[in-house]
C-alpha cells in the first residue's frame, strides 16, 4: 500500500500543493482519497477545481500504480455523500490481466515534471496527437490542439489573467507562500515549487506566470523562449446530478 500511494503523489498539483490525503484501513484492501482542503489556494482557485484536477491526477496515478502491479483498481468516486472531500475509493481487485495499457505508463510517474523551459519550434507530428487523442477518449476526455487564431486568442487570455494576478496582492502572497527562492523565512524546502523549477526569465515574448517576479532568485539566466507556443486543451463533458 505504502509503494502505491508514494507512485500516487508523484502527481502534479497547482503550485505543488499536493492537496490530497491517502487512507488505508487494514485489511479492507481499500483506498481512500480525501481532498485536502487545507492545502487549497483560496486566492487563485476559490472554487477548488485545481483541487481536484491535482485530486484526480494522483487518483489515475494510484491507478497505473495498481496496474503495473498486476491488480485491478476499481474506482468509486464521491461514495460518501455527506462528505464532499471524500473524492473516491479505489477498491484493488486481482490479478487483471488487462491491465497492460494502463501499467505501461508505470516508468514516467517518477520522471514527469513540470517544464518551465523553451521549447523548440518543431511540429509536433500528426501520428503522436492522433495517439493523445485516443489516450484522452478512453479516459472520457477530448483532447484539441487549437489553430494558429485560437491560439492567439489562448494566449491572449493567459497574458491577461497573468497581468490581473501581478496587480492582486493576495495573489502574490499567495504565489509567494507555495515557492521557494532560499530566501530566509520561507516555508519548508519539501512543499511548494523549487527555485530550480521555475525555469529561465522570458526574454523577448510577453512572461507566462514567472514564479521568481519580482523577486530575486540568485543564478537564474534569461532565455529566448518560442513566439509561437504549440498548445494542448484538455477536458471533457461534465455531468450535473439531480441537485444540479
Amino acid at each position: 500500500m505504502t509503494s502505491l500511494i508514494e507512485d500516487a503523489v508523484t502527481a502534479p498539483s497547482m503550485h505543488d500543493a499536493q492537496p490530497w490525503n491517502f487512507v488505508h484501513k487494514t485489511g479492507t484492501g481499500v483506498i481512500g482519497l480525501h481532498g485536502d482542503p487545507l492545502r487549497a489556494l483560496p486566492r487563485e482557485d476559490p472554487d477548488h477545481r485545481a483541487l481536484h484536477l491535482g485530486c484526480g491526477a494522483a487518483l489515475f496515478n494510484l491507478r497505473v500504480a495498481a496496474a503495473h502491479r498486476g491488480l485491478r483498481p476499481v474506482v468509486r468516486l464521491l461514495p460518501s455523500p455527506d462528505d464532499p472531500w471524500h473524492l473516491a475509493d479505489v477498491r484493488l481487485d486481482g490479478p487483471d490481466d488487462a491491465g497492460g495499457e494502463l501499467g505501461v505508463l508505470h516508468a514516467a510517474l517518477s520522471r514527469r515534471h513540470t517544464g518551465r523551459f523553451p521549447f523548440t519550434e518543431e511540429q509536433i507530428p500528426s501520428e503522436v496527437i492522433d495517439g493523445l487523442r485516443a489516450a484522452a477518449l478512453l479516459e472520457g476526455c477530448r483532447l484539441v490542439v487549437p489553430g494558429a487564431w485560437h491560439t492567439d486568442t489562448v494566449m491572449d487570455l493567459v497574458h491577461v489573467s497573468e497581468l490581473f494576478e501581478a496587480a492582486d496582492e493576495a495573489v502574490r502572497a499567495e504565489i509567494a507562500a507555495w515557492t521557494r527562492t532560499g530566501a530566509a523565512g520561507e516555508g519548508p524546502d519539501t512543499e511548494g515549487i523549487p527555485a530550480y523549477a521555475f525555469g529561465p526569465r522570458q526574454y523577448d515574448v510577453p512572461p507566462v506566470r514567472d514564479f521568481g517576479a519580482p523577486r530575486r532568485v540568485p543564478g537564474r539566466v534569461s532565455a529566448r523562449f518560442e513566439k509561437r507556443p504549440q498548445i494542448a486543451l484538455l477536458g471533457m463533458v461534465a455531468t450535473l446530478g439531480r441537485n444540479g
